[in-house]
This record gives C-alpha cells, structure tokens and sequence, in this order.
C-alpha cells in the first residue's frame, strides 16, 4: 500500500487526518504529525493495532501458533499497514484477513498452506455463529423423488494442504499429490464436525448446491462417468453407493430439505467449493454478516 500523505491540494484537517491515519497504520516509517502529543498517539496506535490483532489471533489461533509471536506480529503489522479494506464492519475483519493472505502477501517466508489453514478456521467460525436453523429442513428418510440441497451450515471444501490436520507439532514440507476434501458442518446440537472424503463423494455432494431430487442429482452425478468406461454392472453399482451416500449424509444434516423460498440468485449461495489452485479471491458474500455480531451492528447502523 502506498501511503497517502500532506499536500498542497488538501485543507490542513484533511492533510493532519492523513498523517494520523499512516502513523497509526506503521509508526516504525510514519512520523508522528507535528502538533499531536506523543503519549496520545501511543495510546492511539496501541488501541488501533492491539484490538486488530486480537480480533485475528482469536479467529486464527491455529495460525498464529504455527507462526509463533514474531513471525505473527510481522504479518499484522504488513496487513495493517498494506491492506485497504472494502468493508466498515469491525466483524468483517476475518474477511479482509483472508483477503490480504489471498491477494496481497507477498513474503515467501510464511508457510505455503498458511491461507488454505486460515480459509478452513474460517469457515469453521461462519458456522459457529451462522444464525441459520434447518432443525424443521431435516430428512428423517430420503425417496428417490425427494427434493434435497445441501445445508446452509455445511461446506465442501477442496483444499491442496491437510489444513485439518497441520498444527504445531505436525507441518507438511511437500504439498501432498492428491487434494484434500472435506465436509465442515454444523449439527442440531450446535457442535462443529468434519469429515475427510474422496473426491467422489465431494462430487456427489456438490451436484445438490441447487435444490434437486435425489434421482436427479444421481443422474447428473453419474453423467461425469463416462459410460464407455464402466459397465452396466458397475453404472448400476454406482447409482446404488450414491443413493446409500445421500442417506448417510442426510443423517448428518449435510443434506437437508430445501427452504420453502430457495429459489434465489444462485450467486447468493455461500461459499461450497474452493479450488486454491487458482484462487485469486476469496468470494464469500454476506457470510459473517449473518453473524449475530454484525447482526446487531447492522440492527444500529
């Protein structure tokens, strides 16, 4: 980012307002503005910094333990100082994090899975504060010719990096061959779960982002099969672990009934599958909006 400083164009208030602002962003190459006490702004800076970076560490604990206190502290500091933010939301913060790790980061310092592990925590956290409830939505038994989509508290992601599983003790080298799938979702008792899958059963589960009979999302699941490559038997066969796989998932609550209103813009779906291998930027529209914080700040604003 490219600090914007005094001018001749600007009214003095506006020049002093800018100088403040840079000191605040990075003291250590802003100087602090003529007329403005030092001990005043050291309580402004520390606010400003310290209350970022709480916000941070408290959404990305995992991260901060990989990286240890320094390395950390680097990182805030580069996305205080470097990142613009598109959003007024004090509860949005997770977002421009990721945001700036996706677009902005440059240092080749930090480990390579660093935003796939920020990424899943996360979504872990839009899950823990979702206001959504599918409680009425849930499928006791699921028909052939019933209509079922994937709940709004549950995600599919593909990820490069085992970010489930990376933590302090355990930190990948070499990135493995095959990607990561996983299921992240909420049950009726509030608890967070994830299941690891194969690519198949992600597949079969992403053909239900829209609302779909579970005939229909078989049908379009086995069309990415094709049908000079299996036998009858095996189509068959199939169709059948498919179908089992639905019922399972329903139990979950990963699937569920549609909501009586979705019929809806398909780009005001969340988030389902996030390729990293050519993420340019993380797209997640009115997510923790739905959290009760930004719930209530909105409810004031």
């Amino acid at each position: 980012m490219v600090e914007v400083t005094s001018g001749q164009n600007l009214r003095p208030f506006q020049a002093l307002q800018l100088d403040f602002a840079a000191h605040i962003r990075h003291p250590e190459r802003n100087p602090i503005p003529d007329g403005i006490e030092e001990r005043r702004m050291r309580i402004y800076t520390r606010l400003f910094y310290g209350n970022i970076e709480s916000f941070c560490a408290n959404s990305f604990k995992r991260a901060k333990d990989i990286l240890g206190d320094e390395a950390w502290h680097k990182l805030i500091r580069d996305f205080v100082h470097r990142h613009t933010s598109s959003s007024p939301y004090f509860c949005e913060i997770q977002d421009e994090f990721l945001e700036f790790l996706a677009n902005e980061l440059e240092s080749a310092e930090f480990p390579p899975y660093l935003l796939e592990v920020c990424h899943y925590d996360w979504h872990q956290l839009h899950l823990l504060l979702a206001v959504a409830d599918v409680r009425d939505r849930v499928l006791d038994k699921v028909a052939d010719d019933s209509p079922v989509t994937i709940s709004p508290l549950a995600f599919n992601l593909v990820y490069g990096w085992p970010v489930h599983k990376i933590n302090v003790e355990f930190q990948p080298t070499q990135q493995p061959d095959t990607p990561t799938h996983l299921l992240v979702y909420r049950d009726g008792e509030h608890e967070i779960h994830h299941s690891e899958v194969n690519s198949r059963t992600a597949l079969l589960v992403g053909q239900f982002e829209h609302p779909l009979t579970v005939r229909e999302g078989i049908e379009h699941f086995a069309s990415h099969f094709s049908s000079s490559k299996i036998t009858d038997e095996q189509s068959s066969r199939l169709r059948s672990e498919a179908r089992e796989t639905i019922n399972e998932l329903a139990l979950l609550h990963v699937l569920v009934a549609p909501a009586v209103e979705q019929i809806r813009d398909p780009t005001d779906h969340v988030l389902l599958v996030v390729e990293f291998s050519s993420l340019k930027r993380v797209h997640a529209p009115e997510m923790l909006k739905q959290s009760l914080f930004c719930v209530v700040r909105q409810m004031l604003v």
